[in-house]
């Protein structure tokens, strides 16, 4: 499936739900799970995480602040030529959000922030301590979102097709790509 086919799908699913009149919260916090791909000096692997996040509007319902935190599990069994290695990845995230496009209660949105990362774990080497802790930070960036809320509802929905962040100013690699990330909004406000 090419990359258009995958916008016009995203789009008319969007497109789907019943129209509301524009009427976003103000405040709201949200859970979400995803898939991600952390690449970092000691190892690389994929998995799942899971978040909790603060969401506030701060311009007109165009602009959004939110600070998240995600912990996922990761291991390379599926990446090939890899030492077998198992790890925890903590993150903090700092992200401005800018809705793009505001339809009634749907939203398409972009957004680029900070990240501050931690990841330890254990790799399977010959190696005399195969344990490691390292940390990171860099800035991230998200793609392409959308965000769906009923102003008839306390609840609404959040989805990120991708996320990155990297360390850009270090001579160590890190690489922490999130994607397919679902959140459920919970409006508090």
């Amino acid at each position: 499936m090419n990359i258009k086919n995958c916008i016009l799908i995203s789009f008319s699913f969007l497109l789907a739900f019943n129209t509301f009149s524009q009427n976003m919260p103000k405040r709201n916090i949200g859970i979400s799970t995803g898939f991600g791909l952390v690449i970092n000096k000691r190892t690389e692997g994929i998995g799942t995480f899971h978040g909790l996040s603060y969401n506030q509007d701060i311009w007109k319902n165009r602009l959004r602040f939110t600070q998240q935190f995600t912990y996922g599990a990761y291991g390379n069994k599926f990446i090939l030529d890899a030492t077998d290695s198992y790890f925890n990845s903590i993150s903090s995230k700092s992200n401005l959000f800018l809705n793009v496009i505001n339809w009634n209660s749907k939203t398409l949105f972009l957004g680029i922030g900070f990240t501050a990362n931690t990841s330890k774990g254990i790799v399977n080497t010959t190696k005399s301590n195969p344990y490691f802790r390292v940390w990171h930070y860099g800035f991230n960036g998200c793609l392409l979102g959308y965000r769906f809320f009923n102003p008839e509802s306390r609840f609404g929905f959040e989805g990120r097709f991708f996320q990155l962040a990297v360390e850009p100013s270090r001579d160590e690699e890190f690489v922490d790509f999130q994607f397919l990330e679902c959140s459920l909004l919970i409006n508090i406000h």
